[in-house]
């Protein structure tokens, strides 16, 4: 993932605050030092909008502070995942992504298996089948994940260009 194609937003300074002081109250409940390095990985995931990698997110924060190692990078995303601010998507087969968990409402994803581009989505329709599916069944929804994998229709997508040249030779 080339980082010049990332799309970063400003936040709502209140929103950050909020957000910062959650981490910086889970971490010292739980203990643990707050840092400028956990903070600016928050602040990198907030502001990107995006589905990092671990990777993804070493190089972006590398790019802001020279000086944060990848092990404080990975150990700062689990304290994240822990605390509910950061979400990890274990998607099947592929490596493990990430995004902000209180950036944006409820959503589903479509993860393309050519190109591995994830694509979020809501469809109210769809939620109520869901919910009517659970009555019928005498549950309700807590929580859920909705994955969908699908193939890239764009012929030209690089991956499916790639997969093609290396199968005809």
């Amino acid at each position: 993932m080339s980082l010049s194609c990332w799309s970063v937003v400003t936040l709502n300074q209140k929103a950050d605050k909020t957000i910062e002081e959650r981490f910086i109250e889970y971490l010292r409940q739980a203990g643990k030092k707050v840092t400028e390095e956990r903070l600016l990985i928050l602040r990198t995931i907030y502001a990107t909008n995006k589905h990092l990698t671990a990777m993804d997110l070493c190089l972006a924060v590398e790019q802001q502070h020279s000086k944060v190692s990848r092990a404080t990078v990975y150990r700062t995303l689990e304290i994240l995942v822990e605390a509910d601010l950061v979400t990890k998507l274990a998607l099947d087969g592929y490596e493990a992504r990430y995004e902000a968990s209180l950036a944006e409402g409820h959503h589903d994803h479509i993860i393309c298996t050519d190109c591995f581009k994830i694509m979020e989505f809501y469809d109210e329709g769809l939620e109520k089948i869901q919910d009517k599916i659970l009555q019928a069944k005498g549950f309700k929804a807590v929580s859920h994940v909705h994955n969908i994998y699908a193939e890239c229709l764009n012929p030209m997508c690089p991956e499916k260009l790639k997969k093609k040249t290396d199968h005809d030779k």
